[in-house]
C-alpha cells in the first residue's frame, strides 16, 4: 500500500503528493496566467495540460506499486474523464477543444495500461530502467531441450496433416497433449513467481537510496520471468492450435 500523510484531515498518499509537487511547478494558466491546480486554473477555470512529467500512476492517484486497489483506479479514471472529456467542450475555445482531446487520451492510454497487468509491468520498466524496448521473449533454460523437441512434433505433425497417416497423428497430439499440461502447469509457477515478486517491489520504500540497487535487480529478474512467460505462452497457444 503506499505510504500516506495528513493534509488538514485529508489523507493522502504518495501518488497525490506527486501530482501535487507536479501541478504547483506547472507554468501558469496558458490563458490568463492564473494559478494551475488539478488541471485546470483557478482564476479563469479553463482546462490545462497534463504535465508531461506527470506519469500515469500519478494521473490516476496511485503509488508505483504493482499491486493497487483496481476500483480506486477506475474511480479516478471515470472522475478525470467527466472532467476532460469533448463533450463538455463543445462551445468552447478550439484551444480548450484541443486540450480537452489530448488529456482525454492521455487518461485512456493510462488506464488501459494500468489495468492490465503486463502492461503495467512493461511501463513501470520504461519509468524504473529506461527500458521502451518491452518484454522479450525468452526460452526457460531448463526447458530447453523439451522445447526444442516440442518444435520438432509440431513440425512433423504440420507434415503429417499434409499427408495420410492419422495414426502417426494421434501419436503426437497425445504427447502434444501431455506436453501441454506440464507446459500449463510451468506457467502457472511462472504466474506465481511474477506475484511474489511483484509484491517485493512493493514493500522497498521507493525513496530509500539504499535500496536502489536491491529496487533495479528485482525488475530485472521481474523482466526475465516475464520473458519466459511470453516464450511459454506462444508455446502453449502452438499446441493447443495444432492439437
Amino acid at each position: 500500500m503506499a505510504k500516506e500523510m495528513s493534509r488538514g484531515g485529508e489523507v493522502i498518499s504518495e501518488a497525490v503528493r506527486s501530482e501535487d509537487s507536479l501541478l504547483s511547478t506547472a507554468p501558469g494558466c496558458w490563458d490568463c496566467l492564473g494559478k494551475v491546480e488539478k488541471f485546470f486554473c483557478t482564476r479563469c477555470g479553463k482546462i490545462q495540460p497534463i504535465p508531461s512529467l506527470l506519469d500515469y500512476f500519478s494521473l490516476l492517484g496511485m503509488a508505483r506499486k504493482l499491486q493497487f486497489d483496481s476500483q480506486k483506479v477506475e474511480n479516478q479514471f471515470h472522475a478525470l474523464s467527466r472532467k476532460f472529456h469533448p463533450d463538455f467542450y463543445q462551445g468552447k475555445s478550439p484551444k480548450e477543444q484541443e486540450l480537452s482531446l489530448e488529456n482525454a487520451s492521455a487518461l485512456n492510454q493510462a488506464y488501459r495500461t494500468l489495468r492490465d497487468p503486463i502492461s503495467k509491468i512493461e511501463y513501470l520498466f520504461q519509468l524504473e530502467l529506461g527500458d521502451a524496448e518491452g518484454i522479450r521473449c525468452q526460452v526457460p533454460p531448463d526447458l530447453l531441450e523439451e522445447v526444442l523437441d516440442l518444435h520438432s512434433k509440431l513440425e512433423e505433425i504440420h507434415h503429417l496433416k499434409k499427408g495420410d497417416d492419422p495414426s502417426e497423428e494421434k501419436k503426437i497430439k497425445t504427447y502434444l497433449g501431455a506436453e501441454l499440461i506440464v507446459l500449463q502447469g510451468r506457467f502457472q509457477k511462472i504466474e506465481d513467481q511474477i506475484q511474489e515478486l511483484s509484491v517485493k517491489w512493493d514493500h522497498i520504500p521507493a525513496k530509500d537510496q539504499a535500496k536502489s540497487v536491491e529496487r533495479k535487480n528485482l525488475l530485472l529478474e521481474l523482466r526475465n520471468v516475464l520473458s519466459q512467460r511470453t516464450y511459454l505462452s506462444n508455446v502453449i497457444e502452438d499446441i493447443k492450435r495444432t492439437i
